[in-house]
């Protein structure tokens, strides 16, 4: 087979209309391309990556590149429109394969076949190496069974093999090549960081039990990173062959970079010792800046600020997600009010914008905690600030906790997201909660007056 029938389409659910492509939420869909960058390896496959935030048709799409297999991925809210692109895909093109992978399908990869037909194959967990597989059997034309992180459809069964994740020395280094509008990405940063940057994961896994979170489900518990030397050096080439772009640095997408330490120091040496100066923008937990002294308090690890700014480090997005110190004890974070205000004051010592996470709608919040986050996101001197409302990913703790309670819509009448309500509190309906979100919303990001629930602190 030539290369001209390699094609390979993997497709990004996103948003489905332009309007949806707003710059603060265009992100690259980094998964996707490390899968099309292992596929796309010595010129085998020809590998291109369908954002539907930019390019809604994807039928138009799919007519004119003609692939002999389509990837789809999708999060558990982009799912139910997953399944209706996949649907519609069986429908006008029956003969080619569609393979479903991501987080949802992750955790529910048996849904997936009974939601849409046209399904051949669901990945599991991370998928560049499985999903070449997949299309090596299928050039063959031999039978899919076996490979690991792979259920088929003519099976529907789980196997032992399905819980392998890819070394770090096996990372792929990203080809932003294999992306449509690219610049449209780089520029979409700008808007964020106040320069232009392309977006990257470096390290996968994580520690911590955060009853809200489902990294742990995903990528599991111990961290991996590629090797801080090969990692210095694509940077170096990336800010080389991107400069015309105007590219400066990298917005960093893992779920928490600084969870290893030793790895991050690593990386800074080789990034010095190659002479560049790029800029990064990072996320946190805010715990990786505290030491637990005992009775005697919290100690601020300002060294590490300190640091990541000399590393180039001009934005650390932190997990702040309350101002109710109830709650956070609650929900396992093991930082208090005095540390946060600490961190973000050390931030500024050291030139680096602080920016915040912040959710409400845990389960046993009341109003008075509401408020509490509130008054911390007003009084803390962040460069952003993102609020969310609280809702149960699958994967996570709490998603099995409202599951219980019958609480929760599953499957393709789900309505999870982050700017509506799902669920409601202990003490909170649905409605209410999205109206006391509405109203912080409008606060701090439209300039209107303090919520009528409010009173002086």
């Amino acid at each position: 087979m030539d290369m001209n029938n390699r094609s390979v389409l993997l497709i990004n659910i996103g948003g489905v209309t332009k309007e949806d492509a707003s710059n603060t939420y265009l992100w690259i869909p980094y998964g996707l391309l490390t899968i099309a960058t292992i596929a796309a390896g010595e010129q085998k496959y020809n590998v291109k990556i369908l954002d539907l935030m930019l390019n809604p048709d994807y039928l138009k799409y799919i007519e004119k590149t003609k692939p002999f297999v389509i990837g789809i991925s999708a999060t558990s809210p982009e799912y139910p429109k997953a399944i209706d692109v996949s649907n519609s895909i069986g429908a006008a093109y029956p003969d080619i394969p569609i393979i479903f992978g991501g987080v949802h399908p992750t955790l529910y990869p048996l849904e997936v076949f009974k939601d849409s037909p046209s399904v051949k194959a669901v990945v599991v967990g991370e998928g560049e190496f499985a999903f070449l597989n997949i299309l090596e059997r299928l050039v063959e034309n031999k039978d899919m069974d076996g490979i690991p992180n792979v259920i088929l459809r003519k099976n529907q069964s789980y196997n032992t093999n399905c819980t392998e994740y890819v070394d770090g020395s096996k990372f792929a280094m990203p080809r932003y090549d294999l992306i449509d509008n690219i610049e449209k990405y780089i520029d979409a940063s700008e808007y964020e960081l106040g320069y232009k940057a392309l977006h990257i994961v470096l390290t996968r896994g994580c520690p911590y039990n955060c009853a809200y979170c489902s990294v742990k489900s995903i990528q599991g518990t111990r961290v991996r990173a590629p090797e801080a030397a090969k990692a210095a050096g694509f940077i170096g080439d990336c800010l080389k062959k991107y400069k015309k772009s105007g590219v400066e640095g990298f917005w960093l997408k893992d779920s928490d970079f600084v969870l290893n330490w030793r790895w991050v120091q690593a990386l800074h040496k080789h990034i010095d010792d190659l002479g560049l100066k790029p800029k990064f923008s990072i996320h946190s937990n805010p715990i990786n800046f505290i030491r637990r002294t005992g009775t005697s308090g919290n100690r601020l690890l300002s060294d590490r600020l300190e640091a990541l700014s000399r590393m180039g480090v001009t934005h650390i997005w932190l997990g702040i997600e309350s101002g109710s110190i109830d709650i956070l004890k609650k929900y396992k974070q093991k930082v208090d009010l005095a540390d946060i205000y600490n961190i973000v004051d050390a931030c500024k010592k050291v030139n680096i914008k602080p920016c915040g996470f912040f959710m409400i709608g845990f389960w046993d919040e009341k109003l008075i905690n509401i408020k509490e986050t509130f008054k911390l996101m007003n009084s803390l001197a962040l460069e952003k600030k993102r609020l969310h409302i609280l809702n149960p990913l699958p994967g996570s703790r709490l998603y099995d906790f409202y599951l219980k309670k019958g609480l929760l819509k599953v499957g393709l009448e789900s309505n999870l997201g982050f700017s509506q309500a799902a669920v409601p509190t202990k003490y909170l309906s649905v409605k209410k909660l999205m109206m006391i979100y509405q109203e912080m919303h409008q606060f701090f990001y439209e300039g209107r007056s303090k919520p009528h629930w409010i009173k002086e602190y």
